[in-house]
């Protein structure tokens, strides 16, 4: 703003200069007009013209020393003029090195930007993987306790149904019939339709959260199994010391069914161990 203003005032100082400049030699020209009739003129005339011209002269040496102050500080202007077009053309070369500069940090800081979303998104995966991780790990130690379980399980199931079949091979090598008493007979029955239901239970639902039922069934079909064993020990003891009567026939049948509770019992225990595998 101040260079425009310099400028406009060295323009205007040139017009009046070159005004001046103008009016000068007009009037130099004049005096050359006169110069042509001196020899006309007498001594008084002559005196007054040198008069005119002396003061002419004084009033033209003023304004040619104010001139050459002007032209003088027109040419400091100048340079000044110079000097700031220059530091005009540095602070422009400056301006544009900065914003050259501002735009590669304003695209570093965009990269930074986007560097730092994708290593925050990085660290939510790996979060999610460690949690993944962690689960699988417990699952994984879930799992082995429940097939350690099912192992057991298993190999109490195979020692029952070895039970079984071996009772089932005593009840068919019997030669006498099971006794006659008929308050055993359903208490033994009785214990084995519970059995049943209990074997029918797990089978409809054997999944890994039954495996302590599936345990205390086990340990009551163990029990049950020593407790008919007990039963039928008894019987052989008392139908070999007894004769036999009317109603042998009807011992007969009452055994018959109780072997074939058992055999049913065992093909269920043998469903169970299927579906824990």
């Amino acid at each position: 703003m101040q260079l425009r203003t310099h400028v406009k005032q060295a323009v205007a100082d040139k017009s009046a200069l070159q005004q001046q400049l103008k009016e000068k030699e007009q009037r130099d020209q004049e005096l050359l007009a006169i110069d042509e009739g001196l020899e006309m003129l007498d001594r008084g005339d002559l005196e007054h013209r040198l008069k005119l011209l002396s003061a002419s002269y004084k009033e033209e040496k003023g304004k040619a020393g104010d001139l050459l102050v002007k032209m003088k500080e027109m040419h400091d202007q100048l340079l000044k003029m110079e000097e700031l077009n220059r530091a005009y053309k540095s602070l422009q070369e400056a301006h544009s090195i900065q914003n050259n500069k501002i735009k590669e940090l304003q695209e570093k800081k965009n990269k930074f930007a986007k560097y730092a979303q994708t290593v925050q998104q990085q660290e939510e995966v790996i979060e999610k993987l460690e949690e993944m991780m962690e689960k699988a790990i417990q699952e994984a130690r879930e799992a082995k306790t429940v097939k350690e379980q099912r192992d057991t399980l298993k190999n109490q199931l195979m020692r029952v149904e070895v039970e079984l079949e071996k009772y089932r091979q005593l009840s068919d090598n019997r030669k006498s019939p099971v006794p006659q008493d008929t308050g055993e007979l359903e208490e033994a029955r009785a214990r084995i339709e519970e059995q049943e239901r209990e074997i029918a239970k797990l089978k409809a639902n054997p999944s890994s959260s039954d495996l302590d039922a599936v345990k205390a069934q086990l340990q009551a079909m163990q029990e049950e199994k020593d407790a008919l064993q007990k039963q039928l020990d008894a019987a052989e003891k008392r139908a070999a010391a007894a004769p036999r009567r009317e109603g042998e026939a009807m011992g007969e049948k009452e055994r018959l069914q109780l072997l074939m509770r058992a055999e049913k019992a065992e093909a269920r225990v043998k469903a169970v161990e299927k579906q824990l595998g």
